[in-house]
């Protein structure tokens, strides 16, 4: 390699302020000591960078090419450097969750966890055949984010994240759209869109027993069928409100509860047994902060 990294960010400075006085200032580095760190980097690489002006300084046509080549280069070493430093404070490598939402209910702690632990990755999984207790149970998640139902108290701790509602929805253009309020006999007589995770563990009612059921293996899936009109399905509000607004799906107020809502619980899980590093000591301690939550019909919040 004919350059150095020194020269490298000389050349993302000069290129960034227009000016080599302003770039040794930047890098509290003398103004000849930057003119000549690029005369040799122009050298070495055997072509022009800059157009050099009495006013001002422009990069060549070649300079702004490699200039985006040079950007990728500092932002690698950037991360190597956090990544060795996260090492040495012994930070994990990633942190995993299952999530049995959609996961805009906690994107807002996601971001900021992004910020604060730029170097830590993510790994996201959904428990399509499994559930979320078991796969941190086995290790093959460090947290979980589930509906709440019993757990295994003796191998995993949970913490209440709060509260959402479920709404049953239906495409614009199915035949239940146009009988609302519907009835448990008009649900009974329609094929019902259900997650499987979701069937097992959310505490049902007589109305929610279709003899017509199809089962799929996401919130996404489940959104996707019912827009496509194969039936009706119970989703968050949350999860579907653009839906409902733009008037593809339609909400379907019961007769018997025209003035219930359908309020379910979240928890976290973690396990008892594994060990938590920073950061994902971190992330648990912030879901347990934010709170989950929508307004029910009353106006109120479901979370206090």
């Amino acid at each position: 390699m004919k350059y150095s990294l020194e020269q490298l960010m000389a050349f993302e400075q000069v290129a960034k302020s227009g000016s080599f006085s302003a770039a040794a200032r930047q890098m509290r580095k003398s103004q000849s000591s930057v003119n000549m760190a690029m005369s040799n980097l122009e050298l070495e690489l055997n072509l022009s960078l800059f157009e050099r002006t009495p006013r001002q300084v422009r990069l060549t046509p070649e300079g702004e090419v490699l200039r985006e080549y040079v950007k990728t280069i500092l932002e690698r070493c950037q991360a190597f450097d956090q990544r060795v430093a996260a090492f040495n404070q012994q930070i994990e490598s990633h942190v995993s969750l299952a999530i049995e939402l959609p996961y805009v209910t906690i994107a807002p702690v996601l971001y900021e966890f992004s910020m604060t632990f730029p170097e830590v990755d993510i790994h996201i999984k959904e428990p399509f055949r499994g559930d979320v207790e078991a796969m941190v149970k086995n290790g093959e998640v460090d947290l979980g984010i589930a509906l709440s139902h019993s757990i295994d108290s003796e191998k995993i701790e949970f913490a209440q994240l709060g509260k959402v509602v479920m709404v049953h929805v239906v495409s614009a253009a199915h035949p239940l759209a146009q009988r609302i309020p519907v009835s448990f006999a008009d649900l009974h007589s329609w094929r019902h869109i259900t997650f499987g995770s979701q069937e097992k563990k959310i505490a049902t009612t007589e109305y929610l027993d279709s003899p017509m059921l199809w089962r799929v293996e996401s919130y996404s899936a489940m959104l996707e069928a019912a827009l496509a009109g194969l039936g009706w399905a119970s989703l968050p509000r949350e999860f579907v409100d653009r839906e409902l607004r733009a008037g593809t799906l339609v909400e379907l107020r019961q007769k018997e509860y025209p003035h219930t809502d359908w309020i379910v619980g979240i928890d976290l899980l973690w396990s008892k047994q594994a060990q938590a590093g920073k950061a994902q000591t971190w992330l648990r301690d912030r879901l347990v902060k934010h709170k989950i939550f929508e307004q029910d019909k009353a106006g109120n919040r479901t979370t206090l």
